[in-house]
């Protein structure tokens, strides 16, 4: 079940990463968060070769913005009408309040903490007063988990445990929302911060209800998961972070509640 090492690249012309696991996650991500984007003017930061934005934002979004520091696959951009950034995401050159939408799908943990929390300042800089920024991470669900998850990507600079992003989230934003999402890839969070809630009630709500409905299958993905990840910490004879784990989760149930 250990992931597949990542190569730090998304290639759309290779067919090896079309049919990975990780294109998979990919897509679920975006699925998720097209719906914020109807209508709206967004922007994908952090978004790679712009594959994404171009297959899953083009079409509902009213105009699309993308921003990363490494060229985008030219002929995607220009066949969905996208405008491209490209810039560092911690000292974006745009205007303050534009963007209905800022997106940072699978991109704050690439920054240590302190440019990630930059990160996030920037992108709530350029969203509008009554705007959504949205964001995805990878979700370790207890701190005994983190060596483990940093020894599985060496891009990863910080990562997150629930205590760990409400803390970074609560810097930045008026207004947070944090969802656990469990599959048998990879969990994940995804984060929503925004001034005001009120022009994305409809939309918060649904993916609450559709993360509802799927409650069952979540909570089986996370007890495989967490116990594969003690099984681990038992293999490299950690015997106390699984302990930890273990007392943490006798006391307040699955998951990180410090």
């Amino acid at each position: 079940m250990r992931p597949t090492p990542y190569s730090g690249s998304i290639n759309p012309e290779d067919p090896v990463w079309r049919r990975s696991k990780w294109t998979r996650l990919l897509r679920q991500r975006y699925n998720v968060v097209a719906p914020f984007c109807r209508g709206r003017t967004v922007i994908d930061t952090c978004c790679g070769s712009a594959w994404g934005t171009a297959s899953y934002l083009a079409g509902p979004a009213e105009r699309v913005f993308c921003l990363d520091m490494s060229p985008p696959v030219q002929r995607t951009v220009k066949e969905a009408n996208i405008r491209f950034v490209r810039c560092r995401a911690e000292r974006m050159p745009l205007k303050s309040g534009i963007f209905d939408v800022v997106l940072g799908l699978d991109s704050l943990e690439h920054f240590a903490r302190e440019d990630g929390i930059r990160y996030l300042q920037e992108m709530k800089r350029i969203c509008k007063v009554d705007g959504i920024v949205i964001g995805t991470t990878p979700l370790v669900a207890h701190s005994s988990f983190l060596g483990i998850f940093e020894s599985w990507n060496s891009y990863h600079l910080h990562l997150y445990t629930p205590v760990r992003l409400r803390n970074a989230l609560a810097e930045v934003f008026t207004s947070t929302r944090i969802f656990k999402i469990y599959n048998s890839i990879c969990p994940y969070f995804l984060f929503t911060g925004t001034s005001s809630l009120h022009a994305y009630e409809a939309e918060v709500a649904h993916l609450a209800r559709r993360l509802q409905k799927r409650r069952a299958v979540m909570h089986c993905a996370n007890a495989y998961f967490s116990l594969y990840l003690l099984l681990i910490l038992i293999k490299r004879n950690q015997m106390a972070k699984a302990a930890r784990y273990l007392i943490d989760t006798l006391r307040s149930g699955p998951g990180e509640k410090a």
